[in-house]
C-alpha cells in the first residue's frame, strides 16, 4: 500500500485530483461571483415591482397622505421595512424595524447618506450591501423628491444562499467524480510504467520476461525498446557463454592434447632408450644387435611420423583467415591417395574399389582436402578385416557432391564414434599403437573440415562404417 500510495500510482494521483481540485475551485469563485450580480439584478426587478404601486401612489401627495398611503401598504406587505425621506433628509414614514446601516455600492464604501441618494435616478431601485450583515438594501427617487428606502428582505428571497446550498452539493459530487477520474487514470497511466518496472527488475536478474503489449504512445516505445535491449543483451550474453565455452574446451583440448602428446613421445623414446641402454651395457647378445637396431629405427620413424602430424595440426591451428579455394578433379585426387595407400591395403589383403566419374568438379582447397582424402583413407584401410572391401564413391546434388567412403563389415560402438576425432584417441590402444597409428589422422581431417566449412559424419551403417562429406561445387 505504501509503495502504491508513493510510487507512480500516488504521484499521478495526486497531481490529476489537484489540477482537478483547481479547476472546481476556479470555477466555483467564478459562478459565486456572478451569481451576486444576478442576485442584485433578480432583486432590483423584484423590488421594483413590490414598491411601484407604492412610488406611483406617491406622486404629488402631501406628507399626511404619505404616512397614510405608507401605512397602508405596510399593512399589507409588513415582512418588508422600509423609509420614506423628504428632500431635506426629514423622515416622513418609517417601519419600526428599519435600520439604515453603513453601506456599499458595487463594493465601495459610501459616506454621507444625502450623497448616497443623489446617486440615484428616479424611479430605479438600487441594490447595496450591508458591510456587517450582508443584508440587501435598495434606494430609489421619487418625481417629487421624495426618497424610498427598503432593507432586511425576507430570507426566501436570498437567492443566493439556496443557489450557493445547491451549487456546493453539486460540486461536491463532482468532486467525487474527480476522484474516481484521478483514480482511473492514475491507474491507466501506471500500469504500463509498472509492467516496465517490474520486467527490468527480472531483465536485471536474466530472467524470462514476455513481449510488451504494442502500444502506439511513448510508453509503448519505450517498453518495446526495453525489450529490444533486453533481447540484444541476451543474445549477446549467450554469444559471450558460448565463446567462454569454447574457450574452456580449447584449454581443455590443449592441456588434454600436450599430455596424451608427451605419453605417445615418451613411451616410445623409452623403449628405444631401453633397447640402446642394452646393447651398451651387453645385456642384449651382439647376436641381436642388428634386430634391436631395427626395432630403434621403426620406433624413431614412428616418433617422426607423430611429430609432423604435430607440426600439420598446429600449422592448421594457426589458420585464422578461410584457405584459397580451386577447383578440384575429385577423381585425379582419390586415386592419388589410393596409389600412394595400396601397399597398406596388398599388405592386409584388401580391395579398394572407387566410383567416381572422371569430369566430376568441387571447389575449395586442394591442398587441404588431399591431406583430409589421405587420413580417411588409410584410416578406412587400417580399420578393415582382411579380405574385405573399403568402397569410395560420390552422391551427385544440383550444388554439392557428397564423397562416401565406406569399411564394409566394420562396426564401431555408437558411444565412440564422436571421441574418434579426440587427439590420440584409438578404439584398440595397444594394437593401434603396435600398427604404428599415431591416433591424430580423424583430428586433422576435422581440424581441415572446420577450416573449410565442409560438413561430414561419421556413421554406422547395414554395409559398415561410413564416413560421407559434402563438398562445394562452386
Amino acid at each position: 500500500m505504501k509503495n502504491r500510495l508513493f510510487g507512480i500510482y500516488g504521484k499521478v494521483f495526486f497531481y490529476t485530483l489537484l489540477v482537478l481540485v483547481l479547476a472546481l475551485v476556479v470555477v466555483f469563485l467564478f459562478f459565486s461571483n456572478q451569481l451576486k450580480g444576478v442576485e442584485y439584478t433578480v432583486k432590483e426587478q423584484q423590488l421594483s415591482g413590490i414598491f411601484r404601486p407604492l412610488y406611483m401612489s406617491l406622486s404629488d401627495k402631501s406628507a399626511d397622505e404619505v404616512v397614510r398611503i405608507s401605512e397602508e401598504f405596510h399593512a399589507k406587505n409588513a415582512s418588508f421595512d422600509f423609509r420614506i425621506e423628504a428632500p431635506d433628509g426629514r423622515t416622513i414614514y418609517q417601519t419600526d424595524t428599519f435600520k439604515m446601516p453603513e453601506i456599499r455600492i458595487l463594493g465601495k464604501q459610501l459616506g454621507d447618506m444625502p450623497h448616497r441618494l443623489d446617486m440615484q435616478e428616479n424611479g430605479q431601485f438600487k441594490v447595496f450591501t450591508d458591510n456587517q450583515s450582508n443584508n440587501a438594501q435598495f434606494i430609489s427617487l421619487m418625481s417629487n423628491g421624495y426618497r424610498l428606502c427598503v432593507s432586511n428582505l425576507p430570507a426566501e428571497n436570498n437567492i443566493s444562499e439556496i443557489f450557493m446550498q445547491k451549487l456546493l452539493l453539486a460540486f461536491t459530487f463532482i468532486f467525487l467524480i474527480c476522484i474516481a477520474a484521478a483514480a482511473l487514470f492514475a491507474g491507466r497511466i501506471a500500469k504500463p510504467i509498472k509492467k516496465i518496472a517490474a520486467d527490468t527488475q527480472r531483465m536485471s536478474k536474466l530472467l524470462d520476461v514476455s513481449e510488451p503489449e504494442p502500444r502506439a504512445d511513448e510508453i509503448g516505445q519505450l517498453a518495446a525498446h526495453v525489450y529490444a535491449m533486453y533481447t540484444a543483451l541476451k543474445v549477446s550474453i549467450t554469444q559471450l557463454e558460448d565463446e567462454v565455452k569454447k574457450e574452456r574446451e580449447m584449454e581443455e583440448n590443449q592441456r588434454y592434447f600436450f599430455a596424451a602428446a608427451s605419453h605417445e613421445l615418451k613411451t616410445p623414446i623409452a623403449a628405444a632408450g631401453a633397447l640402446i641402454e642394452g646393447m651398451l651395457e651387453s645385456v642384449v647378445p651382439p647376436a641381436e644387435y642388428p634386430e634391436c637396431l631395427q626395432e630403434c629405427l621403426n620406433i624413431l620413424s614412428n616418433q617422426n611420423r607423430l611429430v609432423t602430424e604435430i607440426l600439420e595440426l598446429s600449422a592448421l591451428n594457426m589458420h585464422i583467415s578461410p584457405a584459397a579455394s580451386e577447383e578440384i578433379n575429385l577423381a585425379e585426387i582419390v586415386g592419388s591417395v589410393c596409389a600412394s595407400s595400396k601397399a597398406i591395403a596388398d599388405e592386409k589383403e584388401l580391395t579398394v574399389t572407387v566410383n567416381i566419374p572422371k569430369d566430376m568438379d568441387c571447389f575449395t582447397n586442394k591442398k587441404l582436402l588431399t591431406a583430409a582424402f589421405s587420413n580417411i583413407i588409410i584410416n578406412a584401410i587400417q580399420n578393415t578385416e582382411k579380405g574385405f572391401e573399403v568402397s569410395i564413391y560420390t552422391e551427385a546434388e544440383a550444388e554439392h557432391i557428397a564423397v562416401c567412403v565406406l569399411n564394409k563389415c566394420a562396426k564401431i560402438p555408437d558411444e565412440l564414434l564422436e571421441k574418434l576425432f579426440n587427439p590420440f584417441f584409438r578404439e584398440d590402444t595397444a594394437r593401434s599403437r603396435g600398427d604404428g597409428r599415431t591416433g591424430l589422422g580423424l583430428t586433422i581431417v576435422k581440424k581441415i573440415f572446420d577450416l573449410l566449412t565442409i560438413d561430414y559424419c561419421l556413421s554406422n551403417t547395414e554395409s559398415g562404417v561410413l564416413f560421407k562429406m559434402i563438398l562445394p561445387r562452386s
